[in-house]
């Protein structure tokens, strides 16, 4: 038969509130705007390149060029 443990896990406290980063890893829940911006933008930037890949080769089967 297992025991419980002792001690409660540690908890974000009431009055903090974590930003971008977890809490823990290092940075106490902070973490740099900017890298909100850079990873949508590269993310729409992989949409568009994928769109346009698909549009080409489309393009290419109808044609045959």
């Amino acid at each position: 038969m297992t025991t419980p443990p002792v001690t409660t896990p540690p908890t974000t406290p009431p009055q903090t509130a974590p930003g971008y980063g977890p809490p823990g890893t290092g940075g106490a829940g902070s973490s740099n705007p900017a890298n909100l911006a850079i990873g949508s933008g590269l993310l729409l930037l992989a949409g568009a390149i994928t769109i346009t890949d698909v549009a080409q080769r489309r393009r290419r089967a109808t044609t045959g060029k």
